[in-house]
């Protein structure tokens, strides 16, 4: 008998991993975001560790009791449908033992994404839509509602049915206006009870024919593909990384294989057309960091596997070389500061991309043949009302203005905030053309922001040539290169 004990006691010790839940608690299964909220007949997710195959999940609000229909479970998650017969108000959920806090509340909107964490393209059974036409898109909670508003590309549109679902998903059918903007990622957000959704994206072409994604800016376009982006970049900061205005030059390269994945990365892949806005939501931990460097985020959001690409790029005047180090840790990532003129002269570093034309190449592994590429200094505007909007009102428009830059640029105005204490971050992002000077934020769109209660909220112009050029490499399928002009100031969003 001895001889099998030091088989049989690890049995014998062995315990279940004790149930425990995540600190997001309930979670909308839609998007996944944390809002401690949640409406009546809603499906909800909770995530954790050790939960049962066949757990009892009971909801108490006030002095009553239901029972919570479960739909799904696995070890780290359970999906759930809360019951449409509970009140509005502070209200518990118990799972194996365990009270989650919660609020319960009329509505709160979320609309579902084909990638599960809603931004993207939207999950519904529509194919490219046209004026006249209509689009399906699926939500959850709506609760008791029975009217809906809805909007393609900040555009009113017309409900046509709503289809409620036993399961807490709901399906929300919505007529195309003439007058609805055009493009791949056109944004669809809806209203219930004055609360208002996140967006997803749908294609809105003209009849009979595909959406054209933006040629400037083709990268949701790239799954499955090995792709490059080389971008040069001057940002002038205003009250942000410390007080006074400070002016930063840097180079970003990315190399990345994305045949094994369907999604090309983050949000701010899904361009929306010229003249609307998207809407995003993010959880945010201690540990989240957050940048209001357009190209530094699209860079972080991107999936697959880095590619060799070598030690280094470089970046190249008529008479300076800046070395564009691999990042550690990110493969197939490069990122170096090119210049910086700051309020405190010992931390300067003279500016580098003034004028003219920059050379970008890299050392390639060997058996690669190196690329180069001719890129101009970033074309500069000026934000001329940036000092009027310290303080931003959520419950009114937010109206941007500019002059410049010379020529004909795609000009991207994102409004950032974040809450530490809720967990919270959001990011409102519209697309206007350079020419128009000015852009205006709907109410609507900065309703869906969370209030701002870090020196991390900002709102950010960037200036997008529509010329861009491509990587001459024969490691990328596809890839794109240019230099942009930003603008950043910090704001708190009331």
């Amino acid at each position: 008998m001895l001889p099998i004990l030091p088989f049989v006691l690890p049995l014998l010790l062995a315990q279940p991993p004790a149930v425990q839940v995540s600190k997001q608690g309930i979670v909308n299964a839609a998007s996944g975001h944390p809002s401690g909220v949640a409406a009546v007949g809603s499906r909800i997710t909770i995530r954790g560790v050790g939960f049962p195959a066949s757990p009892q999940l009971t909801l108490q609000a006030g002095n009553q009791r239901w029972p919570v229909r479960v739909l799904q479970v696995s070890a780290a998650r359970v999906e759930a449908v809360l019951p449409k017969e509970a009140p509005a108000g502070p209200a518990e959920l118990s799972i194996a033992g365990i009270r989650v806090p919660f609020t319960i509340v009329d509505a709160a909107p979320v609309l579902f994404s084909t990638n599960g964490k809603g931004f993207g393209p939207a999950r519904g059974d529509t194919p490219t839509a046209h004026a006249g036409g209509s689009i399906v898109v699926r939500a959850t909670g709506l609760g008791k509602a029975v009217t809906v508003e809805a909007s393609l590309g900040g555009v009113p549109a017309k409900v046509r049915a709503l289809q409620r679902g036993p399961d807490g998903v709901d399906e929300i059918t919505i007529a195309v206006p003439p007058n609805a903007p055009e493009g791949c990622f056109v944004p669809v957000q809806i209203t219930v009870r004055d609360r208002i959704s996140n967006t997803v994206a749908v294609s809105i072409g003209k009849a009979g024919k595909p959406c054209e994604l933006p040629k400037h800016f083709p990268y949701a376009a790239w799954p499955g593909s090995r792709v490059g982006m080389v971008v040069l970049t001057r940002t002038q900061f205003h009250g942000l990384m410390g007080p006074g205005d400070r002016i930063w030059d840097e180079a970003v390269g990315a190399f990345v294989d994305l045949r094994d994945t369907h999604s090309p990365a983050g949000p701010l892949a899904y361009l929306p057309p010229l003249g609307s806005c998207a809407v995003y939501g993010e959880a945010l931990g201690p540990e989240t960091m957050v940048t209001t460097s357009f190209f530094g985020a699209l860079v972080s959001e991107l999936p697959g596997k880095g590619l060799a690409a070598g030690p280094r790029l470089t970046v190249a005047d008529r008479h300076y070389l800046r070395s564009v180090n691999a990042v550690l840790g990110a493969p197939g990532v490069y990122r170096a500061t090119l210049g910086v003129q700051e309020a405190t002269p010992r931390r300067n570093l003279p500016l580098f991309l003034n004028t003219g034309t920059f050379r970008v190449s890299h050392y390639p592994p060997q058996g690669q043949t190196p690329f180069l590429l001719q890129l101009p200094a970033p074309a500069s505007f000026r934000w001329t009302n940036h000092r009027d909007l310290a303080k931003v009102s959520r419950q009114r428009p937010l109206r941007v203005e500019w002059t410049g830059p010379d020529g004909d640029f795609m000009m991207a105005v994102l409004a950032i905030s974040n809450n530490r204490e809720r967990g919270e971050g959001g990011i409102v992002y519209c697309v206007a053309s350079s020419k128009s000077g000015s852009f205006t934020i709907p109410t609507a769109s900065l309703r869906a922001l969370p209030p701002s209660d870090t020196s991390e909220s900002a709102i950010v112009l960037v200036a997008f040539p529509h010329a861009v050029q491509t990587i001459p490499s024969p490691m990328l399928d596809h890839s794109i290169a240019f230099s942009v002009f930003t603008e950043a100031s910090a704001v708190t969003f009331e």
